[in-house]
C-alpha cells in the first residue's frame, strides 16, 4: 500500500474549493457565535452541484467527521456556509490513472 499525501483547505466563506476531481478525507466545520450550517456540493456552485451533505452544528461547537473510504466528488467542492462559521477539508487528489 503507498502511503497517501493529504492536503487541506479552509474558508470562513462560502466558496468554490476544488474545481477538479478530488477525494474528500474529512470535514472539521465550527460554528462561531450562532448555529451554524453547512451544505457541501458535489460541483461548482449551488445551482449545477450536486447535495452530498447538510451539517448542523451548535452555538460555539466544533465537529469532525472522517470517512471510513474516501468520498470522491467527481466536478469539484463547493461550500454554503452560514455566517459564524468555518470549514477546514482533507482532500486528496483525484488521479484517474489510480482508480480502480
Amino acid at each position: 500500500m503507498i502511503a497517501k499525501s493529504l492536503g487541506y483547505v479552509y474558508t470562513n466563506d462560502d466558496a468554490r474549493l476544488s474545481t477538479d476531481a478530488v477525494y474528500l478525507h474529512g470535514i472539521i466545520f465550527t460554528s462561531a457565535s450562532s448555529s451554524g450550517t453547512l451544505l457541501l456540493y458535489d460541483g461548482l456552485d449551488t445551482i449545477t452541484g450536486r447535495l452530498f451533505a447538510e451539517i448542523r452544528a451548535l452555538n460555539n461547537t466544533s465537529h469532525s467527521i472522517m470517512f471510513p473510504k474516501p468520498v470522491l466528488f467527481k466536478k469539484g467542492i463547493y461550500v454554503d456556509r452560514s455566517s459564524s462559521t468555518v470549514v477546514t477539508l482533507l482532500t486528496e487528489p483525484y488521479n484517474e490513472s489510480e482508480s480502480e
